[in-house]
């Protein structure tokens, strides 16, 4: 009776295991401990891309200056980390398994980490160059308001050619690492730099080039502008409710996708409009879109509920560093579009007078 016993344990123990590895219980995951000083705040924020899920948001609370922050990705993908403010802190190149201590000063770049060679290599690039990399920070940030400023569009002209050529030096220095690929993808791999891209993507050692996240660089540096009569690319959105969406067209209907933000004067003004526009369009014959770029997905959520918009939502938790934002060549907000059903643009970069119109043909 005693072995029949510990027949039947070991074969409950078996099952157990095999269904925890089905289900991914066993697996290690990623684990991100901050350890950190300097820091005013209560929540750190962490966005990723999980290859299967999308793009994953995280909250993590910070208590006598620690937190962690969980993740799970079977492959190499960025996670970036971010303040109450919306800065970006650090970004790591992370995949199940990792185990990685953000600590010390909590500001821009500034912060060591450790917990695997590549991310130590990465830390050690972020400190050795924080105040230009937090410049070129701040000045991606003021491209809305700025675009139009040659003085302005000068200095971030240079300052993103003096990045990218210290991450080409750390690549070439460096060149069987991941946190080269990590580095040519944020700093390097542009249209207007695809030569630079290649041949630096190409100098590296197999091993440190993950296939899924090679094949989106070169994505990047062939992208061509979505500009009238092309469709939409296919991308992942999440709406208020944190479900995921894969259209910006609703309701198989004409839509109108305006990409906003929440802490945007004139977004909040076009919001104005569209409320508007969507009370007179009869019959609701024409869908209507928002996305929002904002990094602070709780104050996007509750100026939808302050404001009463009675359209459908959803968000790009990357903000300006999605990739959809850099194929759509989004260079301010609000930007409005408006697209077929089947998501093929029949205008975009409108004005509100313009809009008006191709609606009004649309409906004839």
């Amino acid at each position: 009776m005693k072995r029949r016993t510990t027949y039947l344990a070991l074969a409950a123990a078996l099952t157990l295991a095999a269904i925890s590895c089905k289900h991914g219980i066993m697996q290690g995951g990623i684990t991100v401990k901050g350890d950190i000083t300097g820091y005013g705040g209560t929540t750190v924020y962490a966005a990723y891309e999980n290859p299967e899920k999308g793009i994953v948001t995280d909250t993590a609370r910070v208590k006598s200056g620690k937190f962690t922050i969980k993740a799970e990705s079977a492959q190499e993908t960025p996670l970036y980390i971010t303040d109450e403010n919306g800065r970006l802190i650090t970004a790591l190149f992370v995949k199940d398994n990792d185990n990685i201590t953000v600590s010390g000063e909590f500001s821009p770049y500034r912060s060591k980490i450790s917990g695997n060679p590549a991310n130590t290599l990465l830390g050690g690039f972020y400190n050795g160059n924080a105040p230009i990399l937090s410049a070129l920070d701040s000045l991606r940030n003021l491209y809305v308001a700025n675009h139009g400023d040659s003085a302005y569009c000068a200095r971030l002209a240079a300052t993103t050619d003096s990045v990218s050529r210290l991450a080409g030096a750390f690549v070439k220095a460096n060149p069987s690492s991941p946190a080269s690929i990590f580095l040519i993808y944020r700093y390097v791999s542009r249209y207007d730099n695809r030569n630079e891209t290649r041949q630096l993507t190409e100098s590296t050692t197999s091993e440190a080039r993950p296939e899924r996240f090679t094949a989106k660089i070169e994505r990047y540096v062939s992208a061509q502008r979505y500009d009238k009569e092309k469709v939409m690319p296919y991308t992942q959105l999440h709406t208020p409710n944190d479900s995921a969406i894969y259209s910006f067209s609703r309701k198989n209907l004409p839509t109108v996708v305006c990409f906003w933000s929440v802490k945007d004067t004139a977004s909040m003004r076009i919001i104005d409009t569209l409320r508007t526009l969507y009370r007179n369009i009869p019959e609701k014959k024409v869908q209507i879109h928002s996305v929002s770029l904002d990094i602070d997905k709780n104050a996007w959520k509750r100026v939808i509920r302050s404001q009463t918009l009675p359209w459908s939502h959803s968000i790009l938790p990357e903000g300006w560093n999605s990739q959809t934002a850099y194929l759509l060549n989004l260079s301010k907000l609000p930007t409005l579009f408006f697209i077929e059903s089947n998501g093929t643009i029949i205008g975009r970069d409108l004005k509100t007078d313009s809009l008006r119109t191709l609606i009004e043909q649309k409906l004839k």
